[in-house]
């Protein structure tokens, strides 16, 4: 009976689907998913300040960055806000509006942002990832 148990579990667990809905009540368990999602948000902050400090291009290190998380329904929200990105909204906006991550993991995030040149002075949310580094 364990063991026919095991198999089901196991062959739902391959459906991606299964597997988002089984983390996000992982995230909501007080302490595992404290630590589940601040683990992945630390992940995500240092792969993505390595890969554009390395001169990755922005949407290929969210990508890639989104590729990296365990966490499934961090790296959906990622891989949403990856599409905004390329859809021409800022980084900050579009990781802030998809709520993936909090706005102190986005702040310590974005500070790659060093060079004036990547932003659009045009653009006011351009400037407002530029200022929230202060």
């Amino acid at each position: 009976m364990l063991i026919a148990l095991y198999i089901v579990a196991k062959l739902a667990f391959q459906q991606e689907k299964i597997k988002c809905s089984w983390q996000r009540l992982l995230g909501k368990i007080p302490i595992v998913g404290y630590l589940l999602i601040n683990a992945n948000a630390v992940r995500f902050s240092r792969t993505f300040a390595l890969l554009h400090e390395s001169g990755t291009p922005v949407l290929v290190a969210l990508t890639n960055t989104a590729n990296a998380l365990n966490y499934l329904p961090m790296q959906q929200s990622i891989l949403i806000a990856t599409e905004k990105v390329r859809e021409g909204s800022t980084t900050f906006n579009s990781l802030t509006i998809s709520k993936c991550l909090t706005i102190n993991i986005i702040k310590v995030s974005l500070p790659v942002f060093k060079d004036k040149t990547q932003l659009n002075n045009k653009n006011p949310l351009s400037r407002l990832e530029l200022n929230i580094q202060k």
